[in-house]
């Protein structure tokens, strides 16, 4: 509570000196309204922070709804009290960041009805458990609350210093000021489209956490590095199709959000962010959970460093087009040191799908420019806003159906990297036959675990087998998600089923289980 004070007494009475420094004094307004917003966050964190470590989402999900609502509401506001003069470009932006502040009232006022109506009281002043003052949890929280927090407003802090940079670097660059602040808003406008597609693919990323924590906790190595290494392959994935996706669709979104095309080519390189932000994600995840917090800091500051060090150089050059650039030279600084630190080393093999990948991403792209071309062919030019956003709604879900399509017909995604996604089991069998259960020699033989199946039931009849604890034939039934221990030999394997089928291919072989413990009887 005392740090979200002296934030919000920072940014309030340093207001003028953060507009000057801005290149515009009329935003000092704006920054104090917006520094409103820190009194808040104490609250909302704490009330959310323990509905979930109790692994109750609904207040949490409301409290959000909420808040977006009542945002968005006093936005939408501000934008027609503009339109019908009533307010200035100024007034309208300290009146739109009002709706923020008013959000996180409403927000908070639903998490106190959930905490009351539960009997539930924090208490925000500090306890003393005997004579110790429990510095080690403020440390952990310090530190490792500090670590998402940071990584969690990694594109704030990158648009912070365009904020700073990108007005005064087009002024000095010969642009007239005016001119230069019209560029800057509409070079603002990629944000909301990028945070719409980091949204999805960041809240996938963290809900995997509490499992990975607890495999690591359990020193259960072998399950911890395949569900990283699958959750990574399912983030890139999602996050390059989403770059990708908006920047195809970039030109009819601005039109249709916004009412022009300004800044199209710089706000389409903008949207590598999506990606980028979102594997950084993943792999952020990734050190908490080994606790590389010293790690994590190194990369968080040396890609803000490249931001500021490269922000005023590219945008002198090349204007807003620099300014994306050196915001994506930045993450991929944070990207490379971290991917090169945990998952080479976590994981230690390369990506084979990326080919894959990259021919799923070719045929979105040729289906949304098909899409492009057979809508102006049937003369729905884009001209007008509601025609543009028309458009972009169903080029969106023409791309996204072309890229199901496509990952589906070359096996992209494995049964279980389907089972991360939501609604993914009703795709995970289309590629192979579906099969519920199969005989125990069988699976032994289909799977390669071993290869000649009178040898499995060989195996399997002389008690060398136990599915889910319980002994085993060679014609007992095995299913999804059962656990196998087998004495083959001078060694136990203890695997867990993922997938059943009967394709002979080495590689579909590899994909029916989970090798969670292996050992070696003593000679």
């Amino acid at each position: 509570m005392g740090l979200s004070v002296l934030l919000f007494s920072v940014f309030f009475f340093g207001s003028d000196l953060l507009a000057y420094l801005m290149g515009d004094h009329q935003l000092a307004p704006l920054i104090k309204v917006s520094a409103g917003l820190f009194l808040f966050v104490p609250v909302l964190a704490v009330y959310r922070g323990f509905f979930q470590g109790e692994l109750r989402l609904e207040p949490t999900a409301f409290s959000q709804l909420l808040e977006q609502i009542v945002r968005v509401a006093v936005i939408i506001l501000s934008a027609v009290l503009f339109q019908k003069g009533w307010l200035g470009i100024y007034q309208t932006g300290a009146l739109a960041s009002f709706g923020a502040i008013f959000g996180a009232f409403a927000a908070m006022i639903i998490l106190f009805f959930y905490g009351k109506s539960e009997k539930i009281h924090i208490c925000f002043s500090p306890r003393r458990e005997g004579k110790i003052l429990s510095s080690h949890l403020f440390k952990r929280f310090l530190v490792e609350g500090g670590i998402i927090c940071s990584y969690s407003a990694l594109l704030v802090l990158f648009q912070l210093v365009d904020s700073f940079v990108l007005k005064n670097g087009l002024v000095f660059g010969g642009m007239e000021e005016v001119l230069a602040k019209t560029i800057k808003g509409a070079y603002d406008r990629g944000q909301p489209l990028a945070q719409v597609g980091l949204v999805i693919s960041s809240a996938f990323a963290t809900s995997h956490l509490p499992r990975l924590t607890l495999l690591r906790e359990n020193k259960n190595i072998t399950s911890y590095q395949a569900t990283f290494q699958r959750l990574m392959k399912v983030v890139v994935v999602i996050g390059s199709a989403a770059a990708v996706g908006l920047s195809m669709l970039l030109p009819e979104l601005n039109r249709g959000l916004f009412g022009d095309g300004k800044e199209n080519v710089s706000i389409s390189l903008f949207m590598g962010v999506v990606f980028l932000l979102s594997v950084i994600q993943v792999l952020q995840i990734i050190g908490q959970t080994k606790h590389s917090y010293k790690l994590l800091l190194r990369a968080f500051f040396y890609g803000l460093i490249a931001k500021v060090i490269l922000s005023f150089p590219l945008t002198y050059l090349y204007g807003t087009v620099g300014a994306s650039v050196s915001t994506l030279l930045g993450l991929t600084l944070t990207y490379a040191v971290l991917y090169r630190q945990l998952y080479r080393k976590e994981v230690g093999k390369k990506s084979r799908y990326l080919w894959q990948l990259l021919f799923s991403l070719s045929m979105m792209c040729i289906g949304i420019q098909m899409y492009r071309w057979l809508w102006r062919l049937l003369m729905l030019e884009n001209d007008s806003r509601v025609m543009s956003l028309l458009f972009s709604l169903s080029g969106a879900v023409v791309g996204l159906g072309v890229f199901l399509f496509s990952i589906i017909i070359i096996g992209l995604f494995e049964q279980e990297e389907w089972k991360m996604l939501p609604f993914g089991e009703r795709f995970a069998d289309f590629k192979l036959k579906k099969v519920t259960q199969m005989r125990l020699d069988k699976f032994l033989k289909v799977s390669r675990l071993i290869k000649r199946r009178t040898v499995a039931k060989e195996v399997a009849d002389k008690g060398r087998i136990t599915i889910n604890g319980q002994v085993a034939k060679s014609s007992s039934k095995v299913a999804v998600d059962d656990q196998l221990s087998i004495l083959f030999g001078n060694k136990t394997l203890v695997v867990k089923v993922l997938a059943l089928h009967e394709s002979t291919k080495k590689e579909d072989a590899a994909k029916m289980y989970e090798v969670i413990e292996e050992t070696k009887a003593a000679e």
